[in-house]
């Protein structure tokens, strides 16, 4: 999250504001997954379970922040 910061992802010509957090979620997420595949890449579940626990996490650190 300190490599992307939140407002990186902010467009003041936006119409909505609604597509913010998810491109950000999404990028946070994806890149905490790469970071972690090649260590753990070949354990049982890790493309089905690591993109959306990396997606809860990034949740869980953007609220207490």
């Amino acid at each position: 999250m300190g490599v992307h910061p939140f407002t990186d992802f902010v467009d003041p010509t936006a119409r909505a504001h609604t597509g913010f957090l998810a491109n950000f979620f999404a990028t946070i997420s994806r890149e905490a997954t790469e970071a972690l595949r090649g260590k753990y890449g070949q354990l049982y579940g890790f493309e089905e379970a690591t993109l959306p626990n990396a997606e809860m996490v990034a949740w869980a650190m953007y609220e207490y922040r």
